[in-house]
């Protein structure tokens, strides 16, 4: 069984490795101009220039959310059209674990899109990208996990949503406010001094735990929720999306069934 499981993933590889190119393509031109314009633009402002490697890092962090959401549009139309999902489901391998090698193909896909950026960044900036209180096992530890919580959330996201019209719904209403409210652009401590009953409420969103932990693995613990919180609660909201996310969408292919 678990040789047909990782067999299968071997073939969502070599697709993948047939789109890397395009992906990361995709991603140099939303990275790029942000590079650009807040490190070298923006402090012309009066914006510190340590913002633009704060946003950096954060962009870096959350490029596997969007490449893990924009394969859901390819899953949805093989529920939609294709069926080929309910020949996979035939396989002699537990429903669960064939719903949850889609996530782990996105994960795989969004590791393969992010996982060079922070060196190559490195190397583009250098002393402005400081690395003084990076920590390679924080890294090591919270990257990975980045990116299982991103596919297991696309999948929980395929579940709810009803077709591919819809994706751009789903997108508008979950993602884009899950990304912007978890801290992109600000740490949670400055949301904490401005609006506080947000700020806790905003504990509640997991998003929260992928950018003030891995910038605190990146640039060092000062100023963010403790990276261990940030790892255990991002191991716990994979685990709860992940069962979640893998149940509605067995009850859904049932239905459709």
């Amino acid at each position: 069984m678990i040789k047909l499981f990782l067999q299968l993933l071997r073939r969502d590889f070599l697709i993948l490795r047939q789109e890397i190119v395009a992906k990361i393509i995709n991603v140099s031109c939303w990275l790029g101009p942000n590079i650009v314009i807040f490190n070298y633009v923006l402090p012309g402002l009066g914006i510190e220039q340590t913002y633009g490697v704060f946003i950096l890092v954060g962009g870096i962090a959350t490029v596997g959310l969007f490449t893990a959401v924009s394969s859901i549009p390819e899953l949805l139309n093989d529920i939609e059209d294709n069926h080929s999902i309910y020949y996979y489901l035939s396989l002699p391998l537990h429903q669960w674990l064939t719903l949850a090698r889609y996530a782990c193909a996105f994960a795989m896909s969004a590791f393969a899109v992010s996982f060079a950026l922070l060196p190559v960044c490195k190397l583009l900036l250098w002393n402005l990208l400081d690395f003084s209180n990076f920590s390679l096992l924080k890294y090591s530890l919270i990257f990975p996990l980045l990116q299982i919580f991103f596919g297991f959330l696309a999948l929980l996201i395929t579940a709810y949503t009803s077709s591919i019209v819809q994706y751009e719904k789903a997108w508008v209403r979950i993602v884009f406010p899950l990304w912007f409210f978890g801290g992109y652009q600000f740490p949670w401590r400055v949301m904490l001094e401005r609006l506080p009953y947000l700020a806790y409420i905003n504990l509640l969103n997991p998003i929260t735990y992928c950018l003030e932990g891995f910038r605190a693995a990146v640039l060092g613990q000062a100023g963010y929720i403790d990276f261990w919180v940030c790892f255990g609660m991002l191991l716990l909201s994979t685990l709860i999306v992940g069962v979640w996310g893998v149940r509605k969408l067995m009850a859904r292919l049932d239905c459709l069934g």
